[in-house]
């Protein structure tokens, strides 16, 4: 006696091999990896995307011939002579540059400068956790005890300091880690 399949069948088994699958992929990593709004929350640490790395268009990546042609000569400059570095002072952030080839840190000044996602002095506990953790910021969130919280990216050596003051961001620095 053959069994006769139905159309609707093949179909209603093909759907539940596609979402199994997906649970699967999704749930069963070696690190489990779950998108929280911005950032990338794996069972280890929280991490950030590296396009969120810079502000104001200025990106690690960026050499001090790029650094000047995109926003000019610094307003001033001070030297580490032991570090072989450089910080480039401008208007509303620092740039750290070391033995004259690449960014090492960034750190913002003011309320201006911001991250590509919005991330800047001023703002809340509140919208920066709506920020980086989205529609999750009522479960992931900053607490209201912490003055000091680093996210990294876990592609790369880049992290993301955050100092706050009461409820407010009043410092944001970035950087990268040198060998």
């Amino acid at each position: 006696m053959k069994k006769i399949v139905t159309k609707n069948k093949i179909n209603n088994g093909l759907i539940i091999l596609v979402i199994g699958l997906l649970l699967f992929s999704c749930n069963y990593t070696k690190d489990k990896i779950v998108n929280r709004g911005l950032v990338i929350q794996t069972d280890s640490t929280s991490c950030l995307p590296s396009s969120e790395f810079g502000f104001d268009d200025i990106k690690f990546s960026f050499t001090p011939d790029s650094i000047r042609k995109k926003i000019g000569e610094p307003d001033s400059i001070s030297t580490e002579p032991d570090f072989n570095s450089e910080t480039w002072h401008y208007k509303h952030f620092d740039i750290s540059i070391v033995n004259n080839d690449h960014i090492y840190y960034m750190l913002s000044k003011d309320t201006i400068a911001s991250t590509p996602s919005g991330l800047k002095i001023g703002l809340s506990k509140t919208e920066i956790s709506k920020i980086l953790f989205g529609k999750n910021s009522g479960i992931f969130k900053i607490t209201p005890e912490a003055t000091n919280v680093q996210i990294v990216n876990c592609d790369t050596e880049y992290y993301m300091v955050f100092d706050f003051e009461a409820n407010k961001l009043i410092k944001l620095g970035m950087g990268i880690d040198l060998p």
